[in-house]
């Protein structure tokens, strides 16, 4: 008996010991697989900014310099990292986010155009799939000719010829990530 109550009592003393002994060998794994996953970000990240291209640009519009001068939209269509990417852009200035698919009833975005009356630069974040709508190319040439405009597409780069007609300035990423929609922006 004497000595089950000597080992209880150790084992109360040293059981905080174990605890911490533990977590002191668990924490390198951790920190190794969070360092693992840290790389494989930043390799994400540089192969995205590698690729990544800004087609258009003779208006010298991007990167756009003396944000106070402009009432800035963001229209989403058909982008699934829009949250990402619209959130990136209100560190630098205000910026009015506008999905596309709040308007799917209309026949075409006539309603959307009407909402960014008020806005001098209509940035367009577009998914490959959207251009094959000609709704969406018929916004896009339609605001073109009154805002300035800036297309930025995610996805397959065969996508890029149904844009031919754009003379806006044309970022475009294949990736459709949240990294790719923070590097854009």
């Amino acid at each position: 008996m004497v000595k089950m109550c000597t080992k209880s009592r150790m084992m109360k003393i040293f059981a905080p010991v174990l605890v911490v002994a533990a977590m002191h060998l668990a924490l390198p794994a951790c920190a190794q697989s969070e360092h693992r996953a840290n790389e494989r970000e930043l390799a994400e990240v540089k192969k995205i900014e590698q690729s990544t291209v800004l087609l258009n640009n003779e208006s010298q519009l991007i990167p756009l310099k003396n944000l106070e001068n402009f009432r800035i939209a963001s229209v989403n269509i058909g982008f699934p990292c829009a949250t990402e990417f619209d959130s990136l852009l209100n560190k630098y200035a205000l910026v009015k986010s506008f999905p596309a698919s709040a308007y799917t009833d209309s026949l075409n975005l006539d309603d959307l155009s009407d909402d960014l009356k008020f806005y001098n630069t209509v940035i367009v974040q577009l998914s490959d799939q959207a251009l094959n709508d000609p709704k969406t190319i018929a916004f896009l040439l339609d605001n073109q000719k009154n805002k300035q405009l800036i297309v930025c597409l995610f996805g397959n780069a065969q996508s890029l010829k149904f844009l031919d007609a754009i003379n806006a300035p044309v970022i475009w990423s294949e990736k459709k990530s949240a990294a790719s929609a923070e590097f854009v922006a």
